[in-house]
């Protein structure tokens, strides 16, 4: 169980980190317009140079919005927004990774001017994971392409 396996941003190359003074901040929900959000800076510590970064999740009918607002203070490696999910990701068209199970699809856009796209396959070989998950789960990696 690490961060690295969580959708969670990978910041400058460094994942959030444990222990309780590591946390989240300015955390707000709005029902009318179904936006959860927060500031997971405080979720680092000062190797990823991170100041501020807002990420917001916004559901509508159709489909689950996140977004990203940051403020680095040095980019040292390219940030990577990761998502963990338990069926195999399809990565066939620019900007778009479906992912299917039991007959159900979603897919996944991406600026792919921003990012490049990345699938790992995660063995499981815990049994209390594996019991739920079944014996692999997917990490889609949005890697960002330029530095600057």
């Amino acid at each position: 169980m690490q961060s690295n396996y969580h959708n969670l941003p990978m910041i400058n190359g460094v994942a959030q980190q444990f222990g309780a003074e590591y946390k989240s901040r300015n955390v707000s929900f709005n029902a009318a317009t179904k936006k959860f959000s927060l500031d997971i800076s405080g979720a680092y510590n000062q190797e990823a140079a991170v100041k501020n970064w807002q990420r917001s999740y916004i559901l509508s009918e159709k489909a689950l919005t996140i977004e990203d607002a940051f403020d680095l203070t040095a980019v040292k490696e390219p940030t990577s927004i990761n998502f963990l999910v338990a069926a195999k990701p399809a990565i066939d068209k620019e900007g778009i990774v479906i992912i299917e199970k039991n007959n159900q699809k979603v897919a996944l856009h991406y600026s792919n001017n921003i990012f490049n796209v990345f699938a790992d396959t995660i063995t499981l070989e815990d049994k209390r994971l594996s019991n739920v998950w079944g014996s692999e789960v997917y990490r889609v990696r949005l890697v960002v392409k330029n530095l600057s």
